[in-house]
């Protein structure tokens, strides 16, 4: 689609307008003329509206390059429907035995380049989180795993994933990477630990999606649908 198709918005002033209208003015926080932040059971969401007018939003839990809003409905539909949170913590208690979370970081392992590494991923609601790490290891005399559920206060999602590294960090040994798809906790991890502390995209890996099933339902294959038999 064309940029053309995606502008339905005046300017900034507007879309604060069109947010404050929907969420009211004071969940709704001007960062600069371009970025604008709807905050919101928790959760913070990020929209910036460029010169030629065509806003962009990410939502608490998004990851990778932000989305078009190609009209008023869809971003403030997306918003309105977002319970991450929600989703977040309900699939962290269901999988605290871990096992998902071992399967998924079993198969990220080699995609990611190393032979040994930590993966991460926490859930939240309200102040409660749930953090989750898995310690992946192969070795000559072959696969080593160990992982660990534990529970956290955070303000955020953004915050427990921080929280969820900063476990990691003690938790691993010091020469073990440690990987998160939370691309504001991976920031910010960076700046007090360094290289050690490295993003995975959900989007570039299917096994990081599956991450523990932390971030949401799983999507339903879509079944074929049979031609009629020609009489």
């Amino acid at each position: 689609m064309g940029s053309e198709v995606a502008v339905w918005c005046s300017g900034g002033i507007e879309l604060v307008r069109i947010l404050s209208d929907r969420f009211g003015k004071g969940s709704v926080v001007v960062r600069s003329p371009h970025h604008v932040q709807v905050k919101r059971n928790s959760a913070v969401h990020n929209l910036w509206i460029d010169s030629g007018h065509v806003v962009k939003y990410k939502l608490a839990d998004q990851a990778g390059k932000a989305t078009v809003a190609f009209s008023r409905q869809q971003l403030l539909r997306a918003i309105s429907q977002h319970d991450g949170e929600v989703t977040d913590l309900v699939n962290m208690r269901r999988a605290l035995d871990l096992s998902e979370l071992i399967d998924s970081a079993k198969a990220s392992l080699p995609l990611c380049g190393v032979s040994r590494a930590v993966f991460v991923d926490a859930g939240i609601k309200g102040n409660r989180a749930q953090i989750g790490v898995v310690h992946v290891a192969i070795e000559a005399d072959g696969e080593h795993v160990r992982a660990e559920s534990r529970p956290c206060q955070a303000k955020n999602s953004t915050a427990a994933e921080e929280a969820a590294i900063e476990y990691a960090v003690g938790w691993a040994g010091a020469s073990d990477l440690i990987f998160s798809d939370n691309q504001s906790a991976v920031d910010r991890a960076r700046k007090k630990h360094g290289d050690r502390v490295r993003w995975l995209s959900r989007k570039q890996n299917r096994a990081a999606d599956r991450l523990a099933n932390l971030r949401g339902k799983r999507k339903r294959s879509k079944k074929r649908k049979r031609k009629p038999k020609a009489k």
